[in-house]
């Protein structure tokens, strides 16, 4: 291993070259990057193949959809239209620029929240800042990224439910959801009501600290998922806060064992998001099925190692 270590970075360092005139070193040719875009190729094939034998296709909600999907592999399934990709997002501007980039997409210029009504809007430096709720300066001057949530000003905006949302038949009832509400994203899940009942996986952002005035944090968010039968099952830490772990993408789903025949759904969403599963006593009792110490494990545990 370590032989493959050296060669890999002298081939790395072999293809760089020196720029004398701006004192810097430049790339020839980026063998790392060559690597990771040969996994995601992989990983974008199958996703594609997972999703081609789902039918009716699979359905992202994207909560906060300035941009479009971050995770590489989502963003591939929406591009390609191997899964509906409904996003919501208030500023009109940025729906007129995902209809652009995604034309099979549906988007809607609305904001969700836990109740309808009309809520102030805290304009921020940076728009990706901009929140229903106040940023909390006293936490935030801690961290030199306080100046992105500086407030330059007010507005109002109307909120509604994702409940109400597919009620009205507005969306198509969502597999996944991810949401990106800038510290009101617990009542965004609130506001779900039994559309949670459906949803097989849910990518949330969460704060530890909060960044926000009066905001639930991620321990309230574990909790109410948890309610609604999620499970926890990844963390990635993002946000610039010095190192410091104040922001996570939270990824919670339902249960393997207890989706039915949602199961294909499940691993779709688990490929795509790049989720490594821990082990399940159910694949542990592959190796020794008759041993009395994996009596516990149902018909429905079996199930789920079909796709490891």
């Amino acid at each position: 291993m370590s032989g493959f270590f050296s060669t890999s970075v002298l081939f790395c360092w072999n293809q760089i070259d020196f720029d004398r005139h701006e004192n810097t070193f430049k790339p020839q040719y980026n063998f790392v990057e060559g690597i990771m875009n040969e996994e995601a190729q992989i990983r974008n094939a199958a996703c594609q193949a997972l999703a081609l034998g789902i039918q009716p296709k699979a359905v992202l909600l994207d909560v906060g959809a300035m941009g479009g999907p971050e995770i590489p592999a989502f963003r591939y399934l929406c591009q390609h239209n191997l899964i509906t990709y409904v996003g919501l997002e208030p500023q009109e501007q940025e729906c007129e620029n995902l209809k652009r980039h995604f034309p099979s997409g549906i988007f809607l210029p609305v904001a969700v929240g836990d109740a309808d009504g009309e809520y102030p809007l805290h304009l921020t430096v940076s728009p990706a800042c901009i929140s229903v709720l106040k940023p909390n300066q006293s936490m935030l001057n801690d961290y030199p990224i306080s100046t992105c949530f500086q407030v330059n000003g007010t507005s109002s905006v109307k909120l509604t439910t994702i409940e109400n949302l597919a009620k009205e038949k507005l969306i198509p009832m969502p597999d996944f959801i991810k949401c990106d509400a800038q510290g009101f994203d617990y009542q965004v899940m609130q506001g779900c009501g039994t559309v949670l009942e459906a949803v097989i996986g849910i990518e949330v952002e969460c704060q530890f600290k909060q960044v926000y005035e009066g905001q639930k944090t991620f321990f309230d968010v574990k909790t109410l998922l948890e309610a609604h039968g999620f499970i926890l099952r990844d963390l990635k830490h993002q946000g610039a806060f010095e190192y410091e772990v104040v922001e996570v993408n939270a990824f919670f789903s339902k249960r393997p064992h207890e989706i039915g025949d949602k199961l294909q759904h499940l691993k779709l969403w688990e490929f795509a998001s790049g989720i490594k599963s821990p082990l399940s006593f159910a694949q542990l009792k592959r190796s020794n099925p008759s041993a009395g110490i994996f009596k516990m494990v149902t018909p429905e545990m079996d199930r789920t190692v079909i796709f490891e």
